[in-house]
């Protein structure tokens, strides 16, 4: 779609007045001085053509929640709020007696929110090619909140929205509009199927989905349609995405014990330690899901991450959260068969990620602590399902070695100034002060890690099961030299 795709492209083409049906334009019907006329209409009963310039100037209305963003603002709030208020969430449920009343009770719990959203930009970049005409925000989000979401843009004439009385959706809001600006007196840009009824009073309609059965459904009731398809589209791929397989190789840790005590060839413990694995899978899935519902203002700062089907708005933060919880409950749940003390191990390792993911990530250091913690529970948990006693050397060597590396990744963000919470929103609290501390921290991690590997070669258990002891230098060496070029 051009740059002037709604003003003067409307006003080039036609526009109908009293149209209750579809018209279907055909170029060839231009006549020599450019003016068109109207091809084969349907289910057309009165029908007046009006100016091009007429056309030109009518107010552009759209919608917030789907096509200004990809987000649902209701959904952001809401989000908000089970995490800081979650018994007064379940309370305003219980006492409100309709849609509107239950979103101004949410809104009257944090009144000040302003949610980070992401904007669709096709949808942004058509808006301000038509500065100079009237731009008006109609959505079904609370009249305070939408004033708000959208005073960054600063491209809206008029802010309208809900009430506490009335919930502006779908007919609703059709009818409202009628009542401002009479039928087919102006233009609106919508997304799903509670737009049609607004379209079929419309003198335009512009269809903000990938859904073609619905743009056919829009040209059915307005007299002219175009579609823009967003950027960011909701489906399949952005929950595989959310999963987040390609992380799924951290759990190959589960069977360090096994490989360690060379009791690979043991197949029940072969099979025991794969099942440890399918449900670590499961469970690191499950709390990416939370992680990214949590994180995901923090995450649309960041120049990689902002693109995350949560923080992009193809997915609703709640619906991560329900899959998630979901996905842990039942991961768990088969935890629970493999043994009492791989379910303790695994319940553990649960609720220290998502501490972390909620509140531990502001602490520094102790976020670093924490996830080399989490590394090594997998150390754990393949001990525990095998019956595998760890010893003290590789527990130690897990824990330095997975803390140097959690401390590079800070200090990488640090040199790169993403980890400024001042600067980029980031809810961890490192900032540039913290780079020659942190350096330090990692560099002393990775030397334990390597004397530990040395002291473990000296030990009396590796003669048991190494014929060539000193030939595990040569690991030592190789740990060395690559923890100098990690840092």
């Amino acid at each position: 779609m051009g740059g002037r795709g709604v003003g003067t492209g409307l006003g080039a083409r036609f526009c109908l007045q009293g149209v209750s049906g579809a018209a279907e334009f055909n170029p060839a019907l231009a006549n020599e001085s450019g003016d068109f006329t109207l091809g084969r209409l349907t289910h057309a009963s009165a029908i007046s053509a009006r100016s091009p310039d007429v056309c030109s100037r009518l107010p552009i209305v759209v919608d917030l929640d789907g096509t200004l963003t990809p987000a649902d603002s209701l959904h952001e709030l809401l989000a908000a709020l089970c995490v800081k208020r979650p018994l007064l969430v379940l309370l305003s449920l219980l006492r409100a007696r309709s849609k509107a009343q239950v979103k101004a009770a949410w809104l009257g719990l944090q009144p000040d929110f302003q949610p980070l959203l992401p904007w669709n930009d096709e949808v942004v970049k058509l808006l301000r090619a038509e500065e100079g005409r009237p731009i008006i925000l109609c959505t079904a989000t609370p009249q305070s909140l939408a004033e708000r979401v959208v005073q960054p843009l600063g491209i809206f004439s008029e802010v309208i929205g809900s009430s506490a009385e009335q919930n502006l959706r779908g007919s609703a809001k059709a009818a409202h509009l009628v009542q401002r600006f009479g039928r087919r007196g102006f233009v609106y840009i919508g997304n799903d199927s509670s737009d049609l009824a607004v379209w079929a009073e419309a003198a335009e309609g512009i269809v903000v989905s990938h859904d073609a059965q619905l743009a056919q459904r829009a040209r059915e009731i307005c007299p002219n349609v175009q579609v823009l398809a967003p950027a960011v589209r909701s489906g399949g791929w952005g929950w595989v995405k959310l999963l987040r397989p390609h992380q799924w190789s951290k759990n190959l840790l589960v069977f360090a014990p096994l490989i360690a005590a060379h009791r690979m060839a043991e197949q029940p413990l072969l099979i025991a330690s794969t099942a440890a694995f399918g449900v670590f899978c499961a469970l690191s899935s499950g709390v990416y899901l939370l992680n990214d519902g949590a994180d995901r203002e923090a995450d649309r700062l960041h120049p990689t991450k902002r693109f995350r089907p949560v923080a992009a708005g193809a997915i609703s933060p709640l619906w991560a959260w329900g899959v998630g919880a979901a996905a842990l409950v039942v991961a768990l749940g088969l935890a629970a068969g493999l043994g009492g003390k791989f379910f303790l191990v695994s319940a553990t390792y649960v609720a220290v990620a998502v501490a972390y993911s909620f509140w531990l990530k502001r602490v520094a250091y102790l976020d670093v602590a924490v996830l080399a913690a989490l590394y090594t529970s997998r150390l754990m948990a393949g001990a525990s399902v095998t019956g595998i006693t760890p010893s003290g050397w590789l527990a130690g060597f897990s824990l330095c070695i997975f803390l140097s590396l959690a401390l590079c990744k800070r200090y990488t963000e640090i040199a790169q100034h993403l980890a400024d919470a001042a600067a980029d929103g980031s809810r961890r609290s490192y900032n540039r002060s913290y780079g020659p501390g942190v350096w330090a921290a990692g560099i002393f991690s990775m030397s334990a890690a390597c004397l530990i590997l040395a002291g473990y070669i000296n030990s009396p258990a590796v003669v048991l099961l190494y014929e060539y002891p000193a030939r595990l230098w040569a690991a030592v060496a190789c740990m060395a030299f690559w923890g100098g070029r990690v840092w």
